[in-house]
C-alpha cells in the first residue's frame, strides 16, 4: 500500500495484487477484467502468504466459473499448469466442491487430470473424499474433449483424458480408500462401476472396506461388491448363451488339463482353478489388515488387536482401520 499527500488530502493506493485478489473474492468479473487489462503482468498474481495460490487457484477454490473461464482465456495457463506450494493444481481445488468449474478445467487441460500433489493425491481422490460423485463420474467418463494441440504440458493431442481408477497416493491409498474412509457411499458405487478394485491394499496392508466409516457403510460396501460380482457372472453367462446360439459353441478349447503333452501331476493346481479364492462369498475376500494408515482423520474404533470367531474385535466392538498419523 502506497500513501501520497496533496494539500488537505491523503490518498492510499492499494497494491494491484491486493486489489485483484479482492475483486476475485467479491466475484466481480468486470473489476477483474479491468485490473488485468491495465496490469497484464499481474494476471497470475501468486499469493505467497497462501501457499502461492494464483488467481486461478483462488477462483477455482471459491467456485467462480465465469472468472475462472476468463482467466484461462486471458492466458493464465499459457506458461504451463499452475501449481501452488503443495503442488495442487486449480483442478484439484475445484474438485473439492464445484462440478461445473472442475468439468471446465478438465476439458481445457485434460492432461492434468492425473497430476498429483506432494502427498500423491490427484483430482479424483480429492473429489472422492469430498463426496463429489458428479466430478468423479466426469473424470472417469473418458469423454473429455482435447483442446487444440500446442506445446503446453497437460494439453494438446494425445493428453490423458480419463482418470486412473487404480492411482495411489504416497501411502498407497486409492480413490476407493478415500471414498470409504470419508463415508461417501455414492462415490463408492461410482468407483466400483468404473472397475476400482475392492481388494487394493495400501502401504499399510489395508483394503478400502477396512476404512468404512460406519458398520452400515461396511454392509453397504459388501453388498455392492456382491452385486457387481453377480452381475459379472450374469453377463458372462449371457455371452456364452449368445455364442452358443450363433454356433460358436462348437469350437473346442484345449487346456493344460486336456493337453497330453503337458500332463498335470497330482497336487498341481489346475489352470482353470484359481489358487486363491477371492469371490465375494468366500471368507478370503477381505482378509484382516495388518497395519494402519487411513487417508481420513482418525475416527471410530481403533484397529483390532485380537481376533474372534466372528472377526476382529476391540472392546466388544467390531474393529476397523484407523489413522496412522
Amino acid at each position: 500500500m502506497v500513501a501520497f499527500r496533496q494539500p488537505g488530502q491523503i490518498f492510499l493506493e492499494i497494491d494491484v495484487s491486493v486489489r485483484l485478489r479482492r475483486a476475485i473474492i467479491l466475484n466481480d468479473l468486470f473489476l477483474v477484467k479491468r485490473i488485468t487489462k491495465n496490469n497484464p503482468n499481474a494476471l497470475q498474481n501468486p499469493d505467497f502468504a497462501e501457499k502461492g495460490n494464483t488467481s486461478l487457484h483462488l477462483a477455482a477454490k471459491l467456485g467462480f466459473l465465469e472468472i475462472a473461464t476468463y482467466l484461462v482465456e486471458a492466458g493464465h495457463e499459457n506458461g504451463g499448469i499452475s501449481r501452488n506450494a503443495d503442488w495442487d493444481t486449480p483442478l484439484m481445488l475445484a474438485c473439492e466442491a464445484h462440478p461445473h468449474l472442475a468439468a471446465m478445467l478438465a476439458k481445457k487441460f485434460p492432461g492434468s487430470i492425473n497430476w498429483r500433489n506432494k502427498r500423491g493425491v490427484d483430482a479424483m481422490m480429492t473429489a472422492a473424499k469430498n463426496g463429489q460423485d458428479t466430478i468423479v463420474a466426469t473424470l472417469l467418463s473418458g469423454r473429455i474433449e482435447n483442446p487444440e494441440p500446442n506445446d503446453l504440458p497437460g494439453t494438446g493431442a494425445g493428453a490423458i483424458e480419463r482418470a486412473d481408477v487404480t492411482a495411489q497416493d504416497n501411502d498407497g491409498n486409492t480413490a476407493l480408500h478415500y471414498a470409504s474412509a470419508y463415508g461417501e457411499l455414492k462415490v463408492i458405487r461410482t468407483l466400483l462401476q468404473a472397475g476400482a478394485s475392492p481388494l487394493a491394499r495400501n502401504a499399510y496392508s489395508w483394503t478400502p472396506i477396512s476404512y468404512s466409516l460406519t458398520v452400515a457403510a461396511e454392509v453397504y460396501f459388501r453388498n455392492l461388491v456382491a452385486e457387481f460380482e453377480k452381475r459379472k457372472v450374469e453377463i458372462k453367462q449371457a455371452e456364452r448363451a449368445e455364442r452358443a446360439k450363433r454356433g460358436v459353441g462348437g469350437v473346442r478349447l484345449v487346456t493344460e488339463d486336456m493337453d497330453p503333452g503337458h500332463p498335470r501331476t497330482e497336487g498341481e493346481p489346475s489352470a482353470l482353478t484359481p489358487a486363491d479364492d477371492r469371490s465375494p462369498m468366500s471368507g478370503k475376500f477381505f482378509p484382516p489388515p495388518q497395519m494402519h494408515g487411513s487417508p481420513a482423520p482418525a475416527s471410530g474404533p481403533a484397529a483390532a488387536s485380537t481376533k474372534s470367531e466372528s472377526g476382529w474385535s476391540f472392546g466388544g466392538l467390531r474393529g476397523r482401520a484407523s489413522s496412522g498419523e
